[in-house]
C-alpha cells in the first residue's frame, strides 16, 4: 500500500486480535468472552449472566500485547525497507516502480498500475496533506476574520477534500490542547464543497467549531467518531440546474460522539451505527407506497440496512424508509421514525425492518420527543432554505405541526449501564 502510493496504513482487526478478540461475532451482545466488548469485569458477574465462559482482559495485559505486535511489524517495516535500500520507509510511498506483478498474468496485467505518476510542482504542492491544512485554515480563519460568510473549498483534485475537517479539526485541538497563546476561534467555522461528491472519510473526528457543508454527496464514512461541529450534505445543482444526489456512503457518523448530522438523500448500509451521544437527520422521504411482499429490500430503502446498529446514545430523526437489519445490539439513544400511512408505512412496517437482534420497543412520541423533533426538524428546514432549496424546506415546515401523531420512536427495552462506554 505504501509503495502504492499510501502515507498511511490503519489497523483495526489485527490490533484486535493482538489484544485478544477470536472474532466470534457477538459484539452488540454484551456478552464478550475475552472482556473486550462487554462491561462485564468479573468471573463472578460472568457467571451471573449465564456465561459459559469468560476470561478477565486486564488493561495492562493488553497494552503490552498490542506493543510487542506493532513492534513488531514496526521491525519487520524496518527490515524490508533496508532490503529495498531505503533509509526512511516515508521514502518508499508512491515508489510502485519497485513492485512486480508476481503471478496472474493470464489473467489480468497490472502493468498500468504499476507506472510510476508524474506529477508537476504545482500538483505536489497540493496533494501535500500540510498544504492542504495551511490552506483550508487560512480560508476558514479569513471568513471568520471578515465576517463574510463560508469560505468555499472546491473539489477539483480528486481526494483532495478528504482531510478537509479532519485536518482542520485536528490542528484546532492540538492548538487547543498544546497550550497555545491563540485559543481555537469560538464562532463557527464554515467550509462548503460546491457541487462534489466529497471523498471517504470526509470530517472524520470533526470537532468544534467546524462545520463541513457539501452540495453534491458523498462517499464513506463521512462524519466517523466526530466530536462535535457539524457535517450537512445536501443536493446539488447539475449544469441544467436540477437538484441531485445529497447521499452518502457506508458508515455515515460512524461512533459519532457529539455534534449535527443531516443528509438528504439516500445513504447505504451502516447508517449511523455505534452513534454515541451525536444527532442526526436522514431527511430522504417516501413518495410512494411501500412493497414489502417479498421482504424488506434495502435497494428500495432510504438508508440501505443496519441502520444504528450497536447505537448506545444520541438522537435520529428519519422521514423515510430505514431499511431492514435496524437497530441490532441497540442500546441507548432513542430513533425516530415518521410515519407514512398512505403509503402503508405504519407501525407494523417498521416492525418488519428491526434486525433479529433488536431488543428494542416502539412508543409514542411524547411532548419531550415532539420538542426535539421539532427542533432538529427546524435546523434541518434552515439548511435547506440555506442552500436555496426553499420548496424543499417548506415540505419539512408542513411536517412539524403534527410530530405527536406521525412519528413514531424506538428505544432499546434495557438500557445499556453506562451509555458513555463503548461495546465494542
Amino acid at each position: 500500500m505504501l509503495l502504492l502510493g499510501a502515507n498511511r496504513c490503519g489497523f483495526g482487526t489485527l490490533a484486535m486480535v493482538a489484544a485478544g478478540c477470536t472474532i466470534c461475532r457477538a459484539c452488540q451482545t454484551d456478552t464478550c468472552h475475552v472482556g473486550i466488548a462487554t462491561q462485564i469485569e468479573t468471573v463472578e458477574e460472568a457467571i451471573r449472566k449465564g456465561l459459559k465462559r469468560f476470561v478477565p482482559r486486564g488493561y495492562e495485559t493488553a497494552v503490552a500485547q498490542l506493543c510487542r505486535f506493532f513492534e513488531g511489524l514496526g521491525e519487520e517495516v524496518r527490515q524490508l525497507t533496508a532490503a529495498l535500500g531505503f533509509r526512511r520507509t516515508q521514502d518508499l510511498v508512491g515508489r510502485c516502480d519497485l513492485l512486480e506483478q508476481a503471478f496472474g498474468h493470464e489473467r489480468v496485467d497490472l502493468t498500468a498500475l504499476l507506472e510510476p505518476v508524474e506529477l508537476s510542482a504545482e500538483e505536489l504542492a497540493v496533494t501535500r496533506p500540510r498544504g492542504v491544512l495551511q490552506e483550508t485554515l487560512a480560508l476558514a480563519l479569513a471568513g471568520e476574520a471578515a465576517h463574510v460568510g463560508a469560505p468555499c473549498v472546491r473539489c477539483e483534485r480528486g481526494s483532495r477534500e478528504r482531510a478537509v475537517g479532519t485536518a482542520v479539526a485536528g490542528a484546532l485541538m492540538r492548538q487547543s490542547l498544546n497550550g497555545s497563546t491563540e485559543p481555537p476561534p469560538h464562532a463557527p467555522l464554515a467550509l462548503t464543497l460546491l457541487d462534489s461528491i466529497a471523498g471517504n472519510g470526509l470530517g472524520a473526528f470533526n470537532a468544534q467549531p467546524l462545520q463541513l457543508r457539501v452540495y453534491g454527496g458523498a462517499q464513506d464514512g463521512v462524519g466517523k467518531c466526530a466530536f462535535g461541529g457539524r457535517v450537512v450534505v445536501l443536493k446539488g445543482r447539475n449544469r441544467v440546474g436540477r437538484w441531485l444526489d445529497g447521499g452518502v456512503g457506508k458508515g455515515f457518523a460512524y461512533g459519532a460522539q457529539r455534534g449535527l448530522f443531516m443528509v438528504q438523500g439516500v445513504a447505504d448500509s451502516r447508517f449511523a451505527i455505534r452513534l454515541s451521544g451525536a444527532s442526526v437527520v436522514a431527511g430522504a422521504r417516501l413518495t410512494h407506497p411501500i412493497d414489502d411482499a417479498e421482504g424488506v429490500c434495502p435497494a428500495r430503502a432510504h438508508l440501505k440496512g443496519f441502520a444504528f446498529e450497536y447505537m448506545t446514545a444520541g438522537v435520529a430523526v428519519v422521514l423515510g424508509d430505514p431499511g431492514p437489519w435496524l437497530c441490532a445490539g441497540m442500546t441507548g439513544g432513542v430513533v425516530y421514525v415518521r410515519l407514512w400511512r398512505e403509503y402503508g408505512f405504519d407501525a407494523a412496517a417498521i416492525e418488519r425492518r428491526l434486525s433479529p437482534a433488536a431488543k428494542v420497543a416502539l412508543t409514542p412520541v411524547t411532548d419531550h420527543d415532539a420538542a426535539t423533533i421539532r427542533e432538529l426538524l427546524d435546523e434541518y428546514r434552515h439548511e435547506l432554505a440555506k442552500s436555496g432549496q426553499a420548496d424543499e424546506a417548506a415540505q419539512i415546515a408542513r411536517l412539524m405541526p403534527t410530530v405527536e401523531h406521525d412519528f413514531i420512536a424506538i428505544r432499546p427495552v434495557n438500557q445499556q449501564t453506562a451509555q458513555h462506554i463503548s461495546t465494542e
